[in-house]
């Protein structure tokens, strides 16, 4: 859509729970020209103000770049938010495997305090079922495409609301077969997380048995200090990555390792100076 000169909207950006999926009202917003960020602000303030947020009860907010985006996030649209609101910030853990790797340590929710295990991917499975609709709005008029859009993204909500954490009591053999599918997967992944559990408690305290008391202690206090501190300045959750020191103290090159996207642009890099090095010769 974005190559197509015929076209006046481009895409739509919508604010959901990432907990339970139900839009927030008034939170869909029609892209012009690519994921500007003042359609991103105006979605977020509509969203905070009908859904009637309370200051005290803060909010996590997820985005796929929520690195680059909250540079400037308060200088844009601070004086808007309501006084004394906390935002949390944090990006999707299926999108920030793909950002460098300290993106990781700074806005993973798996090192977010009180964050809980969410995903924050709940979006993508919103917009596989509104693609549905793309072919129908795609060459509607303006008016008719937001209200098929509305009716759509109510319609998503009040099923959930309707039927969130409810297995429907009926005889039919088709109802049956799925709430025994659904139980049984439910209990299959009980059984994996008990596991999990205490595997990687197993784990931990094996490693901890290789440090002394004085360093467990002082990296406890390192990380409490970190999360206290990751609000004003993200890159103090940089403690998380561990490096390997030489024999100097400094890093040592050749015992860092990279993730895959460090892998990715390293070997860009190196064909750029190869490329440079073709041009000069």
């Amino acid at each position: 859509m974005l190559s197509s000169k015929a076209c006046d909207i481009t895409g739509i950006v919508a604010i959901a729970c990432a907990r339970h999926g139900c839009f927030a009202p008034n939170s869909i917003v029609d892209l012009f020209r690519g994921e500007q960020q003042k359609n991103v602000d105006w979605s977020f303030l509509e969203a905070i103000r009908t859904t009637n947020v309370d200051p005290d009860q803060g909010v996590m907010y997820y985005y796929d770049i929520m690195c680059q985006y909250w540079v400037y996030f308060m200088d844009r649209i601070g004086y808007l938010l309501p006084s004394q609101l906390k935002i949390d910030r944090a990006i999707g853990l299926f999108h920030v495997h793909g950002h460098k790797e300290e993106c990781f340590y700074r806005f993973a929710s798996s090192f977010i305090p009180e964050a809980g295990v969410v995903a924050g991917e709940i979006l993508e499975s919103l917009w596989s079922r509104l693609n549905l609709i793309t072919t129908a709005t795609r060459t509607a008029t303006v008016a008719h495409r937001a209200e098929v859009i509305d009716e759509h993204a109510s319609d998503s909500n009040h099923k959930k609301m309707l039927g969130i954490g409810k297995l429907y009591e009926s005889d039919s053999p088709i109802h049956i077969h799925i709430i025994r599918s659904v139980a049984a997967v439910l209990c299959d992944r009980f059984g994996q997380a008990q596991e999990m559990v205490q595997k990687t408690s197993d784990y931990f305290n094996q490693m901890s048995c290789t440090i002394t008391l004085q360093a467990r202690n002082k990296w406890e206090q390192q990380l409490m200090v970190a999360e206290k501190r990751r609000l004003e300045d993200p890159s103090a959750m940089d403690i998380i990555g561990a490096q390997q020191m030489g024999v100097d103290g400094r890093t040592d090159p050749s015992l860092v390792t990279y993730s895959g996207p460090e892998w990715l642009t390293l070997a860009l890099s190196i064909e750029e100076r190869q490329f440079v090095v073709l041009l000069i010769i």
